[in-house]
């Protein structure tokens, strides 16, 4: 992959989302925020540092940003204590926990206490907490632990306006987790440091799971809701905040009431999201057991449900796309999470039923070991994915393109499987529907300035994790300033020595 910058203009040059300071870089800020680029490009990481530190603003929180990044690169830990105070002294805290996120990512959770620790005691951020909750995990230094103390905020014993909390139907705590192989392979270009934190994620997560966290739903009373998933009260209290601007207090006369109905929106809208996440979360408003009310769900969404919950017998007028603010009298509201996934009873009223018409109508033509093509989306695309899947072909793994099927084909073809192959994306998010031992290969690009995506990007090892599928991750060098790849030879022998050594459930037992 090559390892040029081709010059941007200005107003080009990525700034962090939501980290930042509120006004834009000046053009000086942004010229040195562009030399760093190209130079980080490159792998100049030293040159990056000289170009920081005698800049006019080496104390600019973009320029911190590159010089810490580089200084981690090349494992300088002096460099690292000098960038300490100057990211302390940065004025948005929000950067500050930025900086310190990437601390943690890079193995250094006692630096990052040095810099979160400085936060004011009332300071309360999402990212923040997830920050502290990754030291604590991390470290047991004593200095560091006492630093973070003040930003651990009491866990509520009950959420505000939740009238109760319920159990999904059929769910039982005597249950198996069950047991997988996580591998990684890093591929020559691939620094150890990259290779170490998704280790140390999937620990992080293998502890979460063990402690056997249950999926529920919250029951809320007279209540506004809107097209974002945020709820609200009457008087305004927000029980369920979102990234969309709050609307107007309205008069419940006003907006369309509703007696009873299950909301079924979240923050994201993507593929992913609705596998994962609200088809597992659906799973309780299809139990027998409980109320037979409209499902809300986003209205990008509501073909996914049409299909899913159409072949699960769901009448269509019983999917409602929200696309305007609504008066609940009584609204559900469900919880999952991935590490609560071996919980297969809690499930079994989507992903259990789903698996089940699949298997009615398997006709033992889906092949057993495939390729996932991502050659009709032009995102990360493969530039040589043409010989790839000759390649992959001439080895007995069938390229499939999964947007041509329907879903309970995708899992008819997954529950099926021995041998999935696939670049990460979301096409393994039908992995959810595998059976224990089934062996996973997933193509993940590795660049250093993507690390601090990788809790996200791990999602679909997680998967296998918790559903006890054997998982190898493929780490590939990657260029961060582009999203085109090329899979050269020694991935492709790397992906087919890996597809070569499992054959089903044979080569497993054989283990």
């Amino acid at each position: 992959m090559g390892a040029g910058l081709s010059e941007k203009e200005p107003d080009e040059v990525p700034v962090a989302q939501g980290a930042g300071p509120s006004h834009r870089p000046s053009p000086e800020v942004r010229k040195v925020m562009r030399q760093a680029q190209a130079l980080a490009a490159q792998g100049r990481w030293r040159k990056i540092i000289q170009i920081a530190e005698v800049s006019d603003f080496a104390e600019r929180p973009e320029i911190l940003e590159f010089r810490l990044r580089a200084a981690i690169e090349l494992d300088d830990r002096e460099e690292i204590k000098r960038c300490q105070p100057l990211v302390i002294a940065v004025e948005s805290e929000a950067y500050r926990v930025k900086l310190a996120s990437t601390l943690v990512n890079a193995h250094l959770p006692n630096e990052a206490a040095a810099i979160i620790g400085s936060l004011p005691a009332d300071f309360r951020s999402s990212q923040a907490t997830n920050v502290v909750r990754r030291i604590r995990a991390t470290t047991k230094d004593a200095k560091a632990l006492k630093q973070v103390r003040h930003l651990v905020a009491p866990r509520p014993k009950k959420k505000m306006g939740a009238d109760e909390v319920i159990r999904h139907p059929g769910d039982v705590d005597d249950f198996t987790i069950p047991t997988s192989q996580m591998k990684t392979v890093a591929l020559e270009g691939v620094g150890p440091s990259f290779e170490a934190y998704i280790h140390d994620l999937w620990r992080l997560f293998e502890k979460r799971m063990e402690r056997k966290p249950y999926p529920f739903v919250r029951e809320f009373t007279d209540v506004f809701v809107n097209q974002e998933g945020r709820i609200w009260t009457l008087d305004g209290t927000d029980l369920r905040a979102s990234s969309a601007a709050k609307e107007a207090l309205v008069d419940p006369e006003t907006v369309p009431n509703i007696d009873e109905a299950y909301l079924c929106i979240g923050g994201s809208k993507g593929y992913y999201d609705w596998i994962a996440d609200r088809v597992a979360k659906l799973s309780w408003c299809l139990a027998p057991e409980t109320p037979d009310c409209p499902i809300l769900v986003r209205k990008e969404q509501r073909g996914l449900a049409l299909d899913a919950l159409g072949t699960l017998g769901v009448p269509a007028d019983r999917i409602v796309a929200l696309e305007s603010v609504v008066f609940c009298r009584k609204l559900y509201l469900g919880t999952s999470s991935t590490q609560a996934m071996p919980r297969k009873a809690a499930y079994h009223h989507t992903y259990g039923r789903l698996i089940e018409e699949a298997v009615k109508r398997n006709d033992g033509s889906t092949p057993r070991r495939f390729y996932v093509s991502r050659r009709d989306t032009p995102r990360r695309a493969m530039l040589n994915e043409v010989e790839f899947e000759q390649v992959m072909a001439t080895n007995g793994i069938v390229p499939v393109v999964l947007s041509k099927l329907s879903l309970i084909d995708k899992v008819n073809l997954f529950h099926h499987a021995d041998v999935v192959v696939s670049a990460h994306g979301a096409g393994l998010s039908h992995l959810v529907f595998g059976k224990p031992g089934l062996h996973v290969i997933e193509m993940m690009p590795a660049a250093m300035s993507q690390v601090t995506q990788m809790n996200i990007r791990t999602c679909f090892s997680m998967i296998s994790r918790a559903f006890g599928l054997d998982h190898t991750m493929i780490l590939y060098p990657a260029n961060p300033t582009v999203s085109d790849w090329t899979a050269d030879n020694s991935l492709i022998k790397s992906v087919l020595d890996h597809a070569g050594s499992y054959d089903g459930a044979v080569a497993r037992a054989a283990e």
